[in-house]
């Protein structure tokens, strides 16, 4: 249960949204519903879809279009969640078996892929607007998931390419449902950029938590093994800040992640030199800044139970590192 989630009828739209996930994929073949459904089924925080329903919140949006926006962007996040698999070569998701570890690269790509289409033809209904922003966004994941492809195992990794990295790769879902919420509801142009910028900001800081737990939480809590991007080379803020202090865990730990192959034992160390030094703190108190920019771009808008919800949704992203 959301317990930020202040708006009884996003609620109620919601339990639609799951139903229109089933409905949307519309394929009578039993192994692409399987395929297609497999992480659906496993649900996941559906904060995008949430989003883009508080956000038509501050305007008037037809309630059956937000919906059916709503189904469409929790497609395409699911989309890219079997894309990334593939290229992290991950064996988990949300405690289940990753699609790719379980039917193989080429069905996770396929389903990815048609995913994607019926996450498109539901935006095509909401008009040519739409349809450019959703194209705009999907090139910047892409050119994010590519920057971050190029920089693997490089420990010389500068922090603004990390965090243009983070803002085109994860950030941008999260920007584009506000935009589309905001501009669905009829809001001016201005205050469709105040409630993009929220999104932005928000998404950017749910990604650093993110990559605070995975050094400091349990498979349990992640839904995958801890450690999973220092393993891929993948070095996000704790390992910058680790990489660039003059302590002896620096040099420590560039010579443990030089190895590229971490051992079991390897990857302990490196995970237990990152949870001792401060890295953690440091990334935690940097998600903070951009939630306190979230909910700075709102303070234009009047009091809602959706105003509410998202600044109270800020709050959880940095919570959840409490929880670990």
């Amino acid at each position: 249960m959301m317990l930020w989630l202040q708006c009884t009828d996003v609620q109620k739209d919601l339990q639609l949204v799951e139903s229109g996930l089933f409905e949307a994929i519309g394929c009578d073949d039993p192994l692409v519903r399987e395929v297609c459904t497999h992480l659906i089924g496993a649900r996941g925080k559906r904060l995008r879809p949430t989003l883009l329903l508080l956000t038509t919140r501050f305007g008037n949006a037809n309630e059956s279009r937000a919906q059916s926006l709503a189904v469409a962007i929790e497609l395409l996040h699911v989309a890219t969640l079997y894309h990334d698999d593939v290229v992290d070569q991950a064996s988990k998701r949300r405690q289940l078996v990753s699609v790719n570890a379980k039917w193989g690269n080429q069905v996770a790509v396929l389903a990815g892929t048609y995913l994607l289409s019926r996450a498109m033809s539901l935006f095509c209904s909401a008009g040519d607007k739409i349809v450019r922003s959703v194209s705009r966004a999907i090139n910047t994941i892409w050119k994010g998931q590519m920057e971050e492809t190029e920089g693997v195992y490089n420990l010389d990794l500068e922090e603004a390419r990390l965090f243009r990295v983070i803002a085109q790769k994860t950030a941008t879902l999260y920007e584009l449902a506000c935009h589309i919420g905001a501009e669905v509801s009829g809001l001016t142009t201005s205050e469709i950029s105040q409630v993009t910028e929220y999104g932005r900001n928000l998404g950017i800081a749910f990604q650093l938590v993110d990559d605070a737990m995975d050094i400091m939480a349990d498979e349990k809590a992640l839904g995958k093994p801890p450690g999973s991007d220092v393993r891929e080379g993948i070095y996000t803020l704790p390992v910058l800040y680790t990489l660039r202090s003059t302590n002896a865990d620096s040099g420590r730990l560039r010579a443990i992640l030089a190895t590229r192959q971490l051992t079991e034992e390897r990857l302990f160390e490196a995970l237990s030199i990152l949870r001792r030094n401060g890295s953690i703190r440091y990334t935690v108190n940097t998600a903070k800044t951009f939630i306190v920019e979230a909910k700075r771009r709102l303070q234009a808008f009047p009091s809602s139970d959706a105003k509410q919800s998202l600044c109270l949704l800020g709050d959880f992203v940095i919570d959840r590192i409490g929880q670990v």
